[in-house]
């Protein structure tokens, strides 16, 4: 019950278009951890069709304060204003990989004793 959890979560989001923001938020069990954070970045010009990237990675140390089971899990969002906007969580497109975006999100947390 003295152990932190250090919680790592990487994905990747691709924008097509004017794309304003990714927001996350980290919940344990169904309490939220880590409110919701904003993940801004630069903006397609209006009209581009380009696929731009926009990984996300967040590195979370917890105290849950328990010898309960735990459950980790993320809830995320997506603002656009003029756009195409994906969180890409287990994908097999081509081109979130090809822009060095990682199509498979991936969760890891470990136990650090007390």
């Amino acid at each position: 019950s003295t152990s932190k959890m250090l919680v790592q979560y990487n994905a990747g989001g691709i924008a097509r278009g004017t794309v304003d923001s990714m927001g996350l938020r980290l919940i344990r069990n169904d309490t939220e951890i880590l409110g919701r954070r904003r993940y801004a970045y630069q903006s397609a010009p209006s009209g581009n069709s380009n696929i731009h990237p926009c990984p996300i990675t967040v590195n979370f140390l917890d105290e849950p304060n328990t010898a309960e089971p735990i459950t980790y899990k993320v809830q995320v969002q997506i603002e656009t204003s003029n756009g195409t906007a994906g969180w890409q969580i287990n994908t097999t497109a081509a081109a979130p990989t090809s822009i060095g975006t990682p199509a498979v999100a991936t969760m890891v947390v470990m136990e650090i004793a007390g």
